[in-house]
């Protein structure tokens, strides 16, 4: 893979991003790793930002004939009632996640979508999600 964005100015989108969703230093620590993943993407251009909302270009298709290349995540989820219905049949861990996925994304994506992505894919969706799961 070829880097195509400098590291200064991954590191600076990704901040200005986290400051968009008011994530606060300790936080920052906590998820340091995340953050590390995010900066990556953006460096590789497996993710770009723009308004503050990430574009994933997958690294596998997934779909029918492989349809899916990408996803356009929402730059934030509004609040608990916009993530209602999709945490109602949400089971653990690994369900609240793609919960909060399909919530995110920004045509509403099934969850069984996430369930087909690559483990390379799931580790960038995994590094936006964990900014929006409720604590």
């Amino acid at each position: 893979m070829k880097v195509v964005v400098d590291i200064e100015t991954a590191i600076g989108e990704v901040e200005n991003w986290l400051d968009y969703h008011k994530v606060m230093p300790l936080q920052r620590k906590d998820f340091e790793g995340s953050i590390k993943i995010l900066i990556e993407g953006v460096q590789y251009g497996i993710l770009k930002l723009s308004d503050n909302a990430f574009t994933q270009t997958l690294l596998e298709p997934v779909g029918k004939d492989g349809n899916i290349t990408e996803i356009k995540y929402k730059a934030r989820i509004k609040n608990s009632i916009e993530l209602a219905p999709f945490k109602k049949d949400a089971e653990g861990g690994a369900g609240l996640i793609e919960a909060v996925w399909s919530c995110l994304t920004a045509d509403a994506m099934p969850k069984q979508v996430y369930k087909l992505l690559d483990k390379a894919d799931k580790r960038f969706a995994g590094a936006i999600v964990i900014f929006f799961l409720e604590t």
